[in-house]
């Protein structure tokens, strides 16, 4: 009975290792590319600036085709506190535009 215990157990690393495989596939991390960063002028009374950004996204290996990404922010205060936060945005394939 102990050789059939022994060969279950080799068996077992194999089947798990073919269903990380399986895992690591469905995973895609699309490509992004910028093609556009604008940062306007400093805007009165706020003093706050806008900035604007386009950018690609090639999904082509993906099986899915739109998704979301977020980006953290740090806004940096001469009298206060630096903040940070998170803001999460939708992609498409082809061409995205965000401003802030």
């Amino acid at each position: 009975m102990r050789p059939t215990l022994n060969r279950s157990l080799l068996a077992l690393p194999l089947a798990f290792m073919g269903s990380t495989q399986t895992l690591a596939q469905t995973a895609c991390k699309p490509v992004m590319a910028f093609t556009e960063v604008h940062y306007a002028p400093m805007k009165l009374p706020r003093l706050e600036r806008k900035w604007t950004v386009a950018f690609t996204v090639d999904a082509s290996r993906c099986a899915t085709d739109s998704g979301s990404f977020s980006i953290l922010f740090t806004v940096w205060k001469e009298n206060a506190p630096d903040t940070e936060y998170v803001e999460t945005f939708k992609w498409t394939p082809d061409l995205n535009v965000i401003s802030k």
